[in-house]
């Protein structure tokens, strides 16, 4: 079942969580970014499937639903969406018009999924944008352009780190020439060795991911965590 519950403060530990936050402690920064790559590493495939629903006034629309089954190991995904099932080679997608398709598809919602270990990408630029204060808690700012990168070229994001468990908080998306989106990040669980957020809501979307599963893993609760208040 996709949970519709807003876990806004979740507190919880762990190599791949931590991605997020090494720009901002350098004194911790080498250590985390050597865990991260390793966690990354060990991982030799990743399964999920990507929900996108729009909330109306009397109901709510599912926009998109798309499996997945990502090889790391071969550089493949295997992509099932809009009645078509169709593997591509994400090292050279642009052999069919249903590659290319696959591909973007696999871009945006592996996206969705692991934006925060991303930060090292080729075309990826991190600054340090200072502090954004909530319920009496200060979250810094991490200011972060893809520069041809990913499906929109130019695109911005604020990522509001958890100070706490150095995770993804929330984010604000600017796409280039247009306006400030907010996104919410939460549901966070611990599949093998990663950490993921598997809910976010912006405005009235709300994209979600279900049987998630890293190197045939699936979802473990993180130690510590924070239970919302009802």
């Amino acid at each position: 079942m996709r949970s519709q519950e807003a876990a806004r403060s979740p507190a919880a530990t762990g190599a791949a969580g931590c991605a997020v936050g090494c720009e901002i402690d350098p004194g911790r920064r080498g250590r985390l970014e050597s865990q991260r790559r390793r966690s990354l590493a060990e991982v030799k495939r990743v399964e999920f499937t990507f929900y996108m629903d729009q909330k109306g006034e009397d109901k709510t629309v599912t926009l998109m639903l798309a499996k997945h089954n990502w090889d790391l190991a071969a550089n493949t995904d295997t992509v099932t969406w809009n009645g078509k099932t169709v593997t591509v080679n994400l090292a050279d997608p642009n052999q069919t018009p249903d590659t290319t398709a696959a591909w973007e598809r696999w871009k945006n919602d592996t996206f969705w999924l692991l934006a925060p270990l991303k930060l090292r990408d080729p075309g990826v630029t991190v600054t340090y944008g200072g502090e954004m204060e909530e319920d009496e808690t200060k979250f810094p700012i991490l200011q972060v352009t893809f520069t041809n990168a990913g499906l929109s070229p130019g695109a911005q994001y604020n990522f509001y780190v958890d100070p706490k468990t150095h995770l993804l908080h929330a984010w604000d998306y600017i796409p280039k020439g247009g306006e400030k989106q907010e996104g919410s990040w939460f549901q966070y669980r611990q599949y093998d060795k990663l950490v993921l957020a598997t809910d976010h809501v912006m405005g009235d979307l709300h994209i979600s991911f279900d049987a998630v599963y890293v190197n045939q893993q699936g979802p473990a609760d993180l130690k510590g965590e924070v239970k919302p208040s009802n």
